[in-house]
C-alpha cells in the first residue's frame, strides 16, 4: 500500500509537469491529459490533480457506451473526440472514460505461443513479449559477419 501511494504521488507530479507544460490555455489538452490519466488503474491515478480540473462528479453505471467508429483506427487525429471525457466516479475514488468506450473483443488461439484479444486497436496480448537469447557459438558469429561483410563488398562493386 505504501508503495502504491508512491506511485501514485509520482503521476500526481507527471501530470501536474504536463499540465503545466502543455495544458494553461488549451482546454482540449486539459481533457486529454484527463483522458490520459484515467486509464490508469484507480490506485495510481493522481485524483487531487484531477479533481482540480474536472470537479464533477458522476453515476456512471447509467452511461451507454459511446460507439468507436472504424475512422479512428485509420485517422489517429478522431482517437479522442469531444464527446469523451474524464468523470470522477465517487464508489471507488478514481476517474472513468464517459461515455464508456464499446470496443468489441475476440479472443486469438494459442497460434503464436501466447494468448492475445483482437480489438478495434489491434491485438493485445494477455502476457508481455519475451525474446529468446540466441545461444550460438562465436564459429557462427564470426561466419554471420564474414558473410555479411562480402554480400556488403559484391553490393557496393557492382
Amino acid at each position: 500500500a505504501e508503495n502504491d501511494a508512491r506511485v501514485q504521488q509520482r503521476f500526481e507530479v507527471l501530470f501536474a509537469t504536463f499540465l503545466e507544460s502543455y495544458g494553461e490555455k488549451d482546454e482540449d489538452v486539459k481533457r486529454q491529459l484527463g483522458l490520459l490519466f484515467s486509464i490508469l488503474p484507480a490506485k495510481y491515478q493522481p485524483t487531487k490533480g484531477l479533481r482540480e480540473i474536472f470537479p464533477n462528479d458522476k453515476n456512471v453505471g447509467m452511461n451507454q457506451p459511446g460507439k468507436v467508429s472504424l475512422a479512428y483506427t485509420e485517422n489517429l487525429t478522431k482517437l479522442l473526440p469531444e464527446k469523451f471525457m474524464p468523470i470522477y466516479v465517487k464508489s471507488n475514488n478514481s476517474f472513468s472514460i464517459q461515455p464508456a468506450v464499446a470496443m468489441y473483443e475476440v479472443g486469438i488461439a494459442d497460434e503464436f505461443g501466447q494468448s492475445a484479444v483482437s480489438t478495434l486497436f489491434g491485438p493485445l496480448s494477455s502476457k508481455p513479449l519475451k525474446r529468446d537469447k540466441p545461444e550460438q557459438s562465436l564459429a557462427t558469429y564470426s561466419l554471420m559477419g564474414l558473410s555479411g561483410a562480402l554480400g556488403c563488398a559484391v553490393t557496393h562493386s557492382l
